[in-house]
């Protein structure tokens, strides 16, 4: 019973060995190295010339923009519409106007009775934006 004491605790040592020696690499064994062969492809060495310098073409004395002074009744023109579409969508009581960017016209959507709506939306027109033409406004 004694000697049966001993052989678990060795057989124990034992099997932690060679699971450590299956796990750690192999240190003495020299590591594969690349050898150039006869088949071996190779990379083409490539020599970049510089590229020429170019010709500086100096500027045009005239671009072709003419800078003009619009007239004062245009630029409040175009104040009184910038200002009415960055309030839009606007809702009042007898019409709503949204912007179309695409026609860069306004669109104003008449409240039933459509008549009075129309009348209110004149009066409403010419006390704020008296500048704004009305060609500028789709009305439906």
């Amino acid at each position: 019973m004694t000697n049966k004491k001993y052989y678990l605790p060795f057989l124990l040592i034992l099997i932690i060995v060679v699971i450590v020696y299956i796990l750690l690499p192999k240190s003495n064994q020299p590591s594969p190295s690349i050898s150039p062969s006869s088949t071996s492809i190779l990379p083409t060495k490539i020599v970049v010339s510089p590229s020429p310098i170019p010709t500086l073409i100096p500027p045009a004395p005239f671009t072709g923009v003419m800078e003009i002074t619009l007239p004062q009744p245009t630029v409040d023109m175009i104040q009184q519409k910038q200002n009415l579409r960055l309030k839009t969508p606007l809702e009042e009581m007898y019409f709503t106007i949204t912007f179309d960017y695409g026609e860069d016209k306004f669109i104003v959507d008449l409240k039933e009775p459509k008549e009075v709506s129309q009348k209110e939306f004149n009066q409403w027109l010419s006390t704020n934006y008296p500048l704004i033409p009305t060609d500028r406004f789709i009305i439906k």
